[in-house]
């Protein structure tokens, strides 16, 4: 049985697992401590929106290499999603560009291969918890992203702010 995780560019196999689908705790105060101690509540968190927006293709890998986050990813490696949950105010380490999505606001970096939203999960910057979601071409992908690529992300996480967040 080939894993999900062989799509995975830059994990360590040993802490990348196929997701479990586990169910995403109902009170907005109990989702940031399971999120941290569990990466398939990470993928639970996004995977609809991301089945949604960007396609069926993508699947969700939970891996705990380098802190816990959920990456999408999908056999011709064309694409790649990384959403996690942590904890600690939205910092703008990047020089990224101030945004607000879904009432939510956060920084976003852009550049051809790769886009990166780092948001708050309250309605202020100083909120306890930061949602990030990266989407990057694929190990296989020598191009850029497709057009439209941001507002497909900013599409994903207006959903998982509104849906576990407001």
């Amino acid at each position: 049985m080939v894993t999900t995780c062989a799509y995975v560019d830059a994990t360590d196999p040993d802490r990348c697992a196929p997701d479990a689908e586990v169910a995403v705790p109902g009170e907005p105060a109990a989702i940031l401590p399971a999120a941290n101690d569990d990466a398939d509540v990470q993928c639970a968190l996004a995977v609809r929106s991301v089945e949604a927006r960007f396609g069926s293709t993508l699947v969700p890998v939970a891996d705990s290499a380098a802190g816990t986050s959920c990456v999408f990813v999908e056999p011709e490696r064309q694409l790649q999603l990384m959403f996690s949950l942590s904890y600690g105010k939205v910092v703008d380490d990047t020089n990224g560009t101030p945004v607000t999505v879904a009432g939510h606001p956060g920084y976003a970096t852009t550049d051809p291969t790769s886009v990166t939203y780092d948001l708050s999960t309250a309605t202020t910057l100083d909120g306890e918890g930061t949602v990030t979601l990266s989407v990057s071409t694929g190990p296989a992908n020598e191009g850029e992203l497709a057009p439209g690529t941001d507002t497909t992300a900013e599409s994903v996480l207006a959903d998982v702010l509104r849906e576990h967040f407001s």
